[in-house]
């Protein structure tokens, strides 16, 4: 036999073999034991053994063999090994806290493993959850730029009291965010580029937001992951549920009839999913159905002689700046126009027109605006319609190369059938819309996701309950 220093006690945990029965087997390979006999053994005897330290009695370290044939010939570990909850049975091993049963769960360092592993043992025994306290739950917020964040924030009330971050495109609105929030960046990538700029620029985008999304989530390491889409923040919520993080999807706004790609991707990744029609529930069985969307009463607020024109966050379009300039040069819009157009967007001449503008500009000109003009996306319908304005929608088309899919179609389709915009595809139908507005009363609606927000506050609620974190 081995002899081991006399300071260092031996265990032989229950359903590990007694050192008569080791002694035995000293023959034996891991083919011939049994997979219900765990290997154990004590990592710190083996270290000493190979760099020839000393014990803590100051005795030279025994000469073992190498730790495989340690733990398979005896078996043993040290009481210090074993309150680690290093290689113990299944019988005793401590569940592993959530969060840490990952894919990656190992590669946080090795002493906060250690840390954590402590708590582990010494939090189970009380009956609760072994994930560590101390730090408050912590939140990642991802979507992607636009309606698609937006919808994050009309959640405020449900994340505001926990530790939070976003991740979000490098947009005008999301360094409005970065303003208020923490909030990290990645890059724009959406399957649909591959049509309109090509594979090899999808699959650029598509990389480098992966390993900037696994750098983040990283370092973050959220317990709980909402997210409202799209395709850039896919690689967010996947990282997330490797890394143990309870996930929650919901399905975009913009969606009425039938799913986006996202939310086909990520629903299989997800612990809940969220959709914002009934038409959608036969597409998510297991979905929850919140359908914020409401009318508003009462007079709208006063309203200046202007009209906003946008194209929205992420992507410019020359279609709708140039209908507008079209019809601006023609002396058929009479009020005064602002104009934004999107990053390398079309800028006519003779018309004041700015690319991007901060989300707050953006909240105070809808509040004086009487008519605006926008693409489809649900930000700029919802919060132009919020504020009682006349809003004339243009949807973006793919087979014109403005957009992925048609998405913005569906929506605005379904916004003008309850009476809620216009649309508008081409000038002359602008001109008609423009027109309509002399007469027409507009009318008011926002987004009310008490539901959904109350929805959220369990979620974390019961997350918190489960890892000990406020």
């Amino acid at each position: 036999m081995i002899s081991l220093p006399s300071n260092v006690a031996t265990t032989w945990p229950l359903g590990s073999l007694s050192p008569q029965a080791a002694s035995s087997r000293q023959t034996e390979t891991a083919k011939d034991r049994p997979r219900n006999e765990r290997i154990l053994y004590c990592p710190l005897l083996v270290y000493r053994a190979s760099t020839g330290s000393r014990d803590q009695a100051g005795a030279p370290a025994p000469s073992l063999p190498n730790h495989r044939s340690v733990s398979l010939r005896y078996n043993i570990a040290c009481e210090q090994c074993v309150s680690k909850g290093r290689r113990t049975p299944p019988a005793e091993r401590p569940s592993r806290p959530p969060g840490s049963h990952g894919l990656f769960a190992n590669s946080v360092p090795k002493a906060r493993r250690n840390v954590r592993e402590q708590q582990a043992l010494s939090s189970t025994s009380e009956g609760r959850d072994p994930r560590p306290s101390s730090r408050p739950l912590r939140l990642c917020l991802a979507g992607s730029g636009g309606g698609h964040v937006r919808q994050i924030l009309d959640l405020e009330p449900a994340w505001s009291a926990y530790d939070y971050f976003f991740v979000t495109e490098d947009t005008a609105l999301g360094h409005s965010l970065s303003a208020q929030h923490r909030t990290h960046f990645v890059p724009h990538y959406a399957a649909g580029q591959a049509r309109m700029h090509g594979v090899f620029t999808m699959l650029r985008g598509a990389v480098q937001n992966f390993f900037r999304s696994a750098a983040i989530m990283l370092k973050e390491r959220p317990d709980v992951v909402v997210s409202t889409g799209a395709g850039a923040v896919f690689f967010a919520v996947l990282w997330g549920r490797l890394l143990g993080a309870h996930v929650v999807v919901v399905e975009s706004f913009a969606r009425f009839d039938g799913p986006s790609l996202f939310g086909r991707l990520a629903a299989p990744l997800a612990h809940d999913v969220v959709v914002q029609s009934k038409a959608l529930a036969s597409y998510y069985p297991k979905a929850k159905v919140f359908d914020p969307l409401r009318l508003l009463d009462g007079p709208r607020p006063d309203k200046q002689q202007l009209l906003f024109a946008t194209v929205g966050a992420t992507l410019p379009f020359d279609r709708l700046v140039s209908s507008v300039a079209e019809l601006k040069a023609a002396g058929e819009i009479p009020h005064d126009l602002v104009v934004q157009t999107g990053v390398g967007g079309l800028k006519p001449d003779g018309l004041g027109a700015v690319e991007t503008m901060p989300f707050q500009d953006i909240q105070d000109l809808l509040v004086k605006a009487d008519v605006v003009v926008c693409h489809g996306g649900t930000g700029s319908l919802i919060t132009a319609l919020r504020q009682g304005c006349h809003v004339i929608a243009m949807p973006r088309l793919s087979s014109l190369g403005e957009h992925y899919d048609d998405h913005q179609s569906e929506i605005t389709e379904a916004f003008a059938a309850r009476g809620l915009v216009q649309l508008a595809r081409n000038a002359d139908e602008l001109r008609t819309a423009l027109a309509a507005t002399q007469t027409r009363e507009p009318r008011r609606a926002t987004t009310e996701p008490a539901e959904l927000i109350a929805f959220l506050k369990s979620v974390f609620e019961t997350r918190a309950a489960k890892t000990g974190r406020g």
